[in-house]
């Protein structure tokens, strides 16, 4: 009798730590409060494992930040913040493909875990040589207005990006 007892405990213990149901990231405000509440790597793991859900997040953080959006900046900073090299090579992508629209936005990422020469990067692997070109000449504009008017990040984020763009 004890013996079905412990199976079954067991096997009530595999099945509710095996089966984790999708984290909702349609309400990026919900999605912000989960991780506030839950954030570990093991939270990571099961979103990565789920492959669609974790492009579904890097896509909605990068147009997120594209469109000035500051709760999709703070979803990629509290998953940086237990990621791997992987995940946090993807989400600086997510984040520095926001140069170009929304500078202050993603420079601000520092004061949230980001580096800014991983931020001040070609976000890009692969990418045709014009859509780094482009990316990098629209990123430097908006930089340099920002440095114009004293953004001390900004000026340094316009000189990491000439370097790499050179090197």
């Amino acid at each position: 009798m004890k013996l079905k007892l412990l199976a079954s405990l067991c096997s009530a213990f595999v099945v509710s730590c095996s089966t984790s149901d999708p984290i909702n990231t349609s309400k990026p405000d919900v999605l912000l409060e989960y991780l506030n509440q839950n954030v570990s790597s093991k939270v990571l793991g099961d979103i990565v494992s789920d492959q669609p859900q974790w492009f579904s997040i890097l896509d909605h953080i990068e147009s997120g930040v594209k469109n000035g959006d500051v709760v999709w900046l703070n979803i990629a900073a509290k998953l940086r913040s237990v990621s791997d090299a992987g995940g946090s090579l993807s989400l600086d992508f997510s984040v520095a493909r926001g140069l170009p629209y929304e500078p202050e936005l993603v420079l601000s990422g520092v004061d949230l875990g980001f580096s800014l020469n991983r931020l001040c990067t070609i976000p890009f692997i692969e990418e045709e040589q014009s859509v780094v070109d482009a990316f990098i000449a629209e990123a430097t504009t908006k930089l340099d207005e920002l440095a114009v008017n004293g953004n001390g990040k900004a000026a340094e984020c316009t000189k990491l990006m000439t370097k790499v763009h050179t090197d």
